[in-house]
C-alpha cells in the first residue's frame, strides 16, 4: 500500500524468511524487495538499500523490524538513519 502511493518505485527491506517461500519470493523480488537479517547489522541489506536510492528508488525499511501486538511503537533500528547519512536521502518515518 505504502509503495503504491509513491511517484517513485520503492524498494523495500523484507524479513529473509520471506524469500524462502518460492511464489512469494518471486512477487516480491518483482517488486524491489531484498532480504534482511533481522538481529544483526547486515550489510548486504544496507548496501541494496544504499544501491536502491543510488539507482532513483525509494527504500523502505520498517523502523522497528517487525509488528506488536498493541500497535506502539518500540526502539527503532539505527540502519534506516545511517543509510539516510550515506546517501543525503531524505527520511520520512512512516508508522503502519
Amino acid at each position: 500500500i505504502v509503495g503504491s502511493c509513491m511517484a517513485r518505485p520503492v524498494a523495500f527491506m523484507a524479513k529473509e524468511e520471506l524469500f524462502e517461500i518460492p511464489v512469494l519470493k518471486q512477487a516480491i523480488k518483482a517488486f524491489g524487495a531484498y532480504p534482511v537479517k533481522r538481529g544483526a547489522g547486515d550489510r548486504a541489506a544496507i548496501r541494496s538499500a544504499i544501491e536502491s536510492i543510488n539507482k532513483g528508488w525509494a527504500t523502505g525499511i520498517f523502523l522497528e523490524g517487525t509488528r506488536t501486538l498493541d500497535g506502539k511503537i518500540t526502539n527503532p533500528k539505527l540502519g534506516a538513519a545511517m543509510i539516510a547519512s550515506k546517501t543525503n536521502a531524505p527520511f520520512l518515518p512512516v508508522s503502519v
